[in-house]
Formats: structure tokens, C-alpha cells, sequence
């Protein structure tokens, strides 16, 4: 081979292995960061049973254990669907980052997956609210000041028994609107609570125990008569203060929520707007990378027009570079593991996880070293034993 096809060959050679290390980690992106599937795969991995037990709440939830323990059960027993609807929302995120879909509203991705209110409905029909509502009742038998020995407290089990299908019902008919409300989907801001099941389980409870137990002062009356002496001097006091309904102007509570959501909703659309671009430029350069890689190797076939100098060149390139980029991998994992088990900040299924989420990133360049690896030492071998059946010329004297 004459020398400028020696320098042309060293030259494509070097311009292949700088191109093959650039598309080492392009691939790892486009087979992680970039990829819908590999996000997904990463949030179904996350431990959320063991996390909501390792996390801390607020103090003023801490302070209620059965509450504590109605939330993490609401979120370990509907785990799967819930990761489900996050992995629906990211597909609808990435499609719009390539190219698939024109135009993102987070609103209604998040109405349609995570916030959708027949999904949390159906949280609510399903889980037992007993601890909630306990903690209602307990609530209202401290500040109730009942005449004559009454208290709710002594049918706080009952009550709570019987009160449950009404705070269902009152959640259920209240989430639409609250959804709506807060990703600002609707003006409609009223929320109404029917009281009057309340109002009617207390009464049926402190009636029964005013009739079975009358005051000394009501002795010798007739159970009609207690029954009206009950409803004038003891309930009518008690739940005097107590409307059958009551409505609720959320825009009044708090009419920041809306604008705060809609600001940060609008940040997250113009932060995937501009990633969108970037997406774009990345599949263009890509794409245009494979194709030089390709262009590259036919050059350098090219130039030799036989088999054992472009095996060898080849082989040579591929193999050296499977063999760095795994010992690269294995010394970042190495590294990875080392600097997460540290972070003693951190539940320790978390670090589980992240140990888990850096090996997987790392994957796809293994894989592809390995391909290399094997690719190149195929081509090495081809080289040499082409070479040894290469059949001799005979020359005649």
C-alpha cells in the first residue's frame, strides 16, 4: 500500500474511533434519558411501599398514627396503578419531545393520568376512611358541651361506622370540581357538603341515650314528651350552629392556587418546548453520526479493496474500543456504588434504587462494548485466517 493511502487509512481510523466514542454516548442517552420506556421502567422500580414507610410527615400528621397508616396504605395498595397513569403521562411527554404530537397542555395530561378524579374516586370508594373520620368525630366531641352527662364520645365507634359512606359520598362529589379548580380547567369553585346526615346520626345516638337515661328533672314524662324536651333543651343547643348544608367558595380559601398551578404548569410547557428543539437537533445529529460511522468504514474498505487489511484495521478499532469502554463501565459503576452508599441523608431504598438506576444507565454502553468487542474480535480472526489460506503463486523460471 503506498503511503498517502497509509495516511488516509490512519486518518479515517482515528476520525472512526473519536466518532465511536461520541456515539457511545449518544446511544446511552437516546437508550435511557431519551427513552419513554427506560423512564417508565426506572419509576415501576421504585420502591414506594418501603419508601412511605421510611419517609417522616409533618408533625401534625405524625401526631395521628392511624392517619399516618391510612396514607401509606392508600399509596402501597394502589402502588401499580398509580405508576401505571405516570408511565401513561411520560409516553404523552415524550411523544411530544419527538415530534409525535404537535401540541402539550400539562393540565389535561395530568387530568387525563395522575389528577384524574374517576382514578382518585376510586381510591377513596375502595379504602377504609374510619381513621378519618374517627379523627372528625374525636374533633367534635371535644368542643361539643352537652347538657346532662351526654357525650358522643362513648359512640365514636359507631358514629364513625356510620359516617364513613357520607364522607365518601361528600369526597367523591367534591373532586371533580377541586381538580378543575386547581389546574384551572373550571371557574366553578362551589363546593357544597350535605351535613344533614351528620346532624341525623347525632341525633338518633344522643336521643337514645337521653330516653334510656332522662335527667332526674324529666322524671315521670312520657317518651313523646322526652323526645320533645330533647329536641328543644339539648339539641337545639348542641347543633343549633349546625347547617344542613354548607358551601364552599375555594376561590375564597385560597384563589392563589390557581395562578401558582397554571405559572408552574406553564414553566414546565415552556422548559419541554425548548427541550423539544433540543430533541430534534439530537435525532438529526444522530442519525447523521451513524451514517459517517458507516461512511468511515466503507472508506476504509475502500482503500485497501481486500479483506484482511480492512479486518484487521477494523477489528483492531472495535476491539480496543470494547475493551476501554468496559473497564470505563465497570469503573463508573464501581464508583457510583461507592459514592451512593455514603449518602446517609437518604431512606436506604433509595439508595437501593439509585445504585440501581446508575448500573442501568450505564447498560446500553455495555452492551454496545461488548458488541464491539465481539465484532472486532471476529474481524481479527477473519484476518488471520484468511491470510493462512491465501493460496501461494507459483512462478515459472
Amino acid at each position: 500500500m503506498s503511503t498517502p493511502k497509509i495516511i488516509a487509512v490512519v486518518f479515517i481510523s482515528l476520525l472512526l474511533v473519536l466518532a465511536l466514542f461520541i456515539f457511545g454516548l449518544l446511544f446511552s442517552m437516546k437508550m435511557t434519558a431519551l427513552s419513554a420506556s427506560y423512564t417508565i421502567s426506572r419509576i415501576d422500580s421504585l420502591p414506594l411501599a418501603s419508601l412511605v414507610e421510611e419517609i417522616e410527615f409533618d408533625e401534625t400528621i405524625e401526631d395521628n398514627p392511624e392517619l399516618v397508616n391510612l396514607i401509606r396504605s392508600i399509596i402501597t395498595e394502589n402502588e401499580a396503578e398509580l405508576k401505571e397513569r405516570i408511565g401513561e403521562s411520560i409516553h404523552t411527554v415524550y411523544d411530544y419531545l419527538n415530534g409525535k404530537s404537535e401540541d402539550l397542555d400539562m393540565a389535561l395530561v395530568l387530568k387525563n393520568t395522575i389528577l384524574d378524579s374517576d382514578f382518585t374516586i376510586s381510591i377513596i370508594e375502595k379504602t377504609d376512611l374510619t381513621p378519618l373520620v374517627k379523627e372528625l368525630v374525636a374533633e367534635m366531641a371535644k368542643e361539643a358541651s352537652l347538657p346532662y352527662g351526654l357525650s358522643i364520645k362513648t359512640h365514636i365507634d359507631d358514629i364513625t361506622q356510620d359516617l364513613e359512606p357520607w364522607l365518601k359520598e361528600q369526597a367523591t362529589a367534591a373532586i371533580p370540581s377541586i381538580y378543575d379548580y386547581a389546574l384551572g380547567l373550571s371557574q366553578n369553585t362551589d363546593i357544597v357538603v350535605q351535613l344533614e346526615p351528620v346532624r341525623e346520626t347525632l341525633r338518633n345516638y344522643l336521643r337514645q341515650d337521653f330516653l334510656e337515661s332522662p335527667p332526674a328533672k324529666y322524671a315521670g314524662l312520657s317518651k313523646a314528651e322526652l323526645e320533645q324536651k330533647f329536641e328543644e333543651d339539648v339539641f337545639a343547643d348542641f347543633a343549633g350552629d349546625t347547617w344542613p348544608a354548607i358551601e364552599i367558595d375555594m376561590e375564597l380559601m385560597d384563589s392563589d392556587i390557581p395562578s401558582e398551578v397554571a405559572e408552574s404548569l406553564a414553566e414546565v410547557e415552556e422548559a419541554l418546548s425548548e427541550s423539544r428543539t433540543y430533541v430534534g437537533y439530537f435525532n438529526i445529529v444522530y442519525g447523521l453520526l451513524i451514517g459517517f460511522i458507516v461512511l468511515l468504514i466503507a472508506g476504509i474498505i475502500l482503500l485497501y479493496r481486500e479483506v484482511k487489511g480492512p479486518s484487521r484495521v477494523l477489528g483492531g478499532i472495535f476491539l480496543g474500543y470494547g475493551i476501554i469502554n468496559l473497564i470505563a463501565v465497570f469503573i463508573a459503576r464501581s464508583i457510583a456504588k461507592t459514592q451512593l452508599t455514603q449518602l446517609d441523608d437518604i431512606p436506604s431504598s433509595i439508595q437501593a434504587w439509585l445504585a440501581q438506576f446508575a448500573t442501568s444507565s450505564l447498560t446500553p454502553l455495555l452492551i454496545l462494548a461488548i458488541v464491539l468487542l465481539m465484532t472486532g474480535a471476529a474481524l481479527l480472526a477473519v484476518s488471520f485466517i484468511y491470510r493462512r489460506n491465501q493460496p501461494q503463486t507459483v512462478t515459472s523460471e
